[in-house]
């Protein structure tokens, strides 16, 4: 195993030689109180170790681990603060609408189509065939011209996912366990359409995707008018149960997810999130539910179940009472978080499973099996007012209705964006320099 191989692997994991004591700063806001706060932030995206944002003038910004250049600002140094994304020129890359984080590789979606990648291309993650620590556009089917007609990306732990426009997807880079979709475990550089579930042909009618470290999921709707019968479906890495199949078969083209009987299919979905060796769906057309399956070693499934689970399993609330209101779910390495409104419709974040680094932002660094609400700055009260989440491996990040950025857990490489490297259990607010 290269070392750029070896040393991917081990963020991949979670797993660090150095390990820092979180400290939680219950009368801080950041890393410097002098520096103004990044603002006007539409999106998010979180990799390993680092954190990407989307402003709503179609810049990118980003944070944290670097040292394959997935920040994307023409270097390999890590950023403890947010630094813009530039092109190969040095100017502002602009015109992004969308954008996804992996393991160590970053990807954006233009808002004429096209998909753009930079960061660590080792196993083909980039759709380039090189590395670059600027934006470089990802190349057609077989090396030909350049991939166009995109309107959705996800990126994995080393590969890249993308939904086009007429509904079929296709993927790119490392394909050990089938994450790519194509009926193969063969690595590809550039992209490849994902086959259909049933005989021959190619997955058609996909509204969403996302992508784990190395398993993927797909959301069908045949007809826009009857969202119920909605179908998930899922490829790649199965060890840990994460394809919801009821087995634990690797799977190298698309199966469709169970329902919580095993008998039937899980329909009615319309958010999925895909973690590292779980996943998390939103089923909203019944009280806003939330769904997991996979390994709940750290409570992850929200279930208060000790094993895990190769067919969804319903999160609940302490008490076994039900958890619903939820507007949006995210997944990281081995936690689950999830944006549910609160009694006065007031947006609120609740996050479950493991808490080592502090990812859950309650305040404490222990486990939990079921969710519990995100405090405030400093502590006080809780998080509200939120727009968007995302979780990374062991951090955690929300966008608030106001633009701003707040984040919390591992800050090793400085993912949080406070200026610091010091792991926080509550909330940060990401500063620019």
């Amino acid at each position: 195993m290269g070392k750029k191989r070896l040393f991917a692997a081990m963020v991949l994991l979670g797993t660090f030689i150095i390990a820092l004591t979180l400290t939680a700063c219950p009368n801080s806001t950041g890393g410097d109180g002098d520096l103004p706060p990044l603002s006007k932030v539409s999106a998010l995206a979180v990799g390993g170790a680092h954190t990407v944002a989307l402003k709503s003038d179609g810049t990118v910004w980003a944070w944290g681990w670097n040292q394959y250049g997935q920040l994307g600002d023409g270097t390999s140094s890590n950023r403890s603060n947010p630094v813009q994304v530039k092109d190969s020129e040095g100017t502002a890359f602009t015109g992004v609408s969308a954008i996804a984080a992996g393991g160590s590789h970053t990807v954006a979606l233009k808002s004429d189509g096209t998909v753009w990648a930079w960061g660590l291309d080792e196993f083909g993650q980039l759709g380039t065939g090189f590395d670059s620590n600027t934006p470089v556009q990802v190349k057609g089917s077989g090396g030909i011209g350049f991939l166009t007609g995109v309107s959705a990306v996800a990126a994995g732990g080393e590969y890249t996912v993308a939904l086009k426009s007429d509904g079929t997807v296709c993927a790119w880079g490392s394909n050990g366990s089938g994450q790519l979709g194509d009926g193969t475990t063969i690595l590809k550089g550039t992209p490849v359409q994902v086959k259909d579930w049933e005989g021959p042909g190619y997955l058609t009618n996909i509204i969403t995707i996302t992508a784990g470290n190395y398993h993927t999921m797909a959301l069908e709707l045949v007809d826009i008018s009857k969202p119920r019968e909605s179908t998930l479906f899922a490829w790649g890495r199965n060890y840990h149960l994460q394809l919801g199949d009821g087995t634990t078969d690797n799977k190298t083209a698309p199966v469709k997810v169970k329902d919580a009987g095993g008998s039937g299919y899980l329909t009615g979905i319309t958010a999925i999130a895909a973690g590292g060796s779980h996943t998390v769906a939103l089923e909203s057309s019944i009280g806003s539910t939330v769904w997991a399956w996979g390994s709940n070693e750290f409570g992850q499934l929200g279930d208060e179940i000790i094993s895990g689970s190769s067919i969804p399993v319903q999160v609940k609330g302490a008490g076994s009472v039900d958890f619903t209101s939820v507007s949006s779910v995210a997944a990281g390495n081995f936690h689950s978080v999830a944006l549910k409104f609160d009694e006065n419709n007031v947006p609120a974040v609740w996050t479950w499973g493991s808490n080592e680094f502090g990812q859950l932002g309650d305040g404490t660094n222990i486990n939990k099996r079921n969710p519990v609400q995100v405090r405030g700055s400093a502590g006080v009260g809780f998080l509200t007012g939120v727009s968007a989440i995302a979780a990374g491996y062991n951090h955690t990040v929300a966008v608030k209705s106001d633009g701003t950025v707040w984040a919390w857990g591992r800050n090793y490489h400085g993912q949080l964006g406070d200026g610091s490297q010091v792991d926080r259990n509550i909330p940060v607010q990401v500063n620019i320099p």
